[in-house]
């Protein structure tokens, strides 16, 4: 599969089809399409392949469950097997890949986020570790 092209971008909303929403046509990699459209999306959002032109946005949001169509074969496959496959597919993105609650889905996040919250983790992890045991005591409230 390649994650490069041109995307349909539609909402899942609930099993009427009442909440769904036809977010548009944009060319660029699903990631980066995702992460610019998580704010948008209801449960998670729908790529399928398409042709036609359109801009692609930053990002707005850090991390966001996608899917792709029922016809790319993901829906048949276990989530292990589903979460496999789309690393592999995603493999050299930066953005990290996990198991989505959303039926045939997975959860797309931005690399750049983790890593600055990791950083902040680290951060904050190291201040602690300078403390006094008062001084820490005296944070805690204890």
């Amino acid at each position: 599969m390649n994650l490069y092209g041109w995307w349909k971008v539609t909402t899942e909303g609930d099993c009427e089809g009442r909440t769904v929403k036809d977010l548009g046509i944009y060319q660029g990699y699903v990631d980066e399409i995702a992460l610019s459209l998580g704010d948008k999306a209801y449960y998670k959002l729908m790529f399928e392949v398409a042709n036609d032109p359109t801009t692609t946005r930053k990002a707005v949001v850090s991390e966001v469950n996608v899917s792709f169509g029922i016809d790319s074969g993901t829906w048949d496959m276990s989530k292990h097997e589903r979460i496999n496959y789309i690393k592999e597919v995603f493999r050299g993105r930066p953005v990290s890949i996990k198991e989505s609650p959303y039926y045939a889905g997975f959860v797309v996040s931005s690399s750049a986020y983790q890593d600055a919250k990791n950083k902040k983790t680290d951060l904050v992890e190291a201040a602690i570790a300078k403390l006094t045991y008062d001084e820490l005591q005296a944070l805690l409230g204890d």
